[in-house]
């Protein structure tokens, strides 16, 4: 049950780039959640079923366990369970038609079109930028940086989906790149001219500086000559953002946020940034509707006779 847990939270932190605290109150609902289950002798994330859970619930709220504290144990069990579902690693999401009252989902922060900029074309400090002037290895580090950057922006991928690019994943006559997204589906996704030419660089000048092993297919390789994980992914944005002097928390899902709600501010449909994004269900893109409420304000404010 702990290999299940621990491949949750690597999700939550690497992919969806949640808070330690969230993922800390995470794990405690569902190692609370497990513990029961072990006393009602289930060792497996399989044999768990919906009247466990409701179970478990009744048994919470017997404890005097506070109505909100119940159900963010809830909200946690149906997410994790979503999650073994999309891995495969439980054959049904028995936690789908549980329902949980509404709170309002809300996205983070979103940075602007110009603090992207900034992200994307970061400027060294003196010490590093004289260090990057005779080191070779650390000008090929900036280029991978820069086109992991341009690529997040242009495709709104998620962290386990750019670390499994291969150099072959991407087409530069079609301008599309290919990625395996959650449960396995493939989806082709286009890039814009900026991102192929930062990763047409990349890989020029500065992927061969890495490659040093034969049959090494990775497009993003380490310093090691390693495909990149997704913990190195994730530090290598949390830097650059930091370096780029932006303020509050910035992460690979971050950008991910930013390419859907930026193409809704420019005039994107839902359901074409669902299917950019490889979301299952509209449901889940309509986080983003409320920048699109913000677009139809304004249009009504500018054209409509009597705004």
């Amino acid at each position: 049950m702990e290999r299940g847990l621990q491949a949750f939270l690597d999700e939550l932190g690497y992919e969806r780039g949640l808070s330690l605290n969230t993922q800390t109150a995470y794990r405690r609902d569902i190692e609370t959640f497990a513990i029961w289950l072990r006393q009602a002798g289930i060792t497996e994330w399989g044999r768990v079923t919906r009247d466990s859970i409701t179970d478990f619930l009744q048994q919470q709220r017997s404890a005097k366990f506070a109505p909100a504290t119940v159900a963010r144990r809830l909200v946690a069990i149906k997410v994790f369970f979503a999650f073994l579902s999309a891995e495969k690693l439980i054959a049904d999401n028995i936690a789908d038609t549980l329902v949980v009252p509404a709170a309002g989902r809300q996205l983070p922060r979103i940075p602007s079109e110009e603090d992207v900029i900034r992200l994307i074309d970061v400027k060294l400090a003196g010490g590093e930028l004289q260090r990057q002037l005779v080191d070779k290895s650390a000008q090929a580090a900036t280029l991978r940086d820069k086109a992991i950057v341009e690529l997040f922006y242009a495709c709104g991928l998620r962290v386990s989906e750019m670390v499994a690019l291969d150099c072959s994943s991407i087409d530069i006559n079609s301008a599309t790149v290919r990625c395996r997204g959650k449960g396995s589906k493939e989806r082709l996704v286009p890039v814009g001219a900026a991102a192929l030419e930062a990763v047409a660089e990349y890989v020029d000048k500065g992927r061969s500086r890495f490659a040093n092993r034969e049959g090494e297919n990775a497009l993003f390789l380490s310093v090691r000559g390693n495909r990149l994980t997704r913990q190195s992914l994730w530090q290598i944005i949390v830097k650059r953002a930091r370096d780029a002097g932006l303020r509050g928390r910035v992460t690979p899902h971050t950008l991910r946020h930013c390419f859907a709600s930026h193409l809704l501010e420019h005039g994107a449909d839902l359901r074409s940034i669902q299917r950019l994004l490889g979301h299952a269900d509209i449901a889940t893109t309509q986080i983003y509707t409320h920048v699109e409420q913000a677009r139809l304000r304004q249009i009504h404010k500018e054209f409509h006779p009597r705004s």
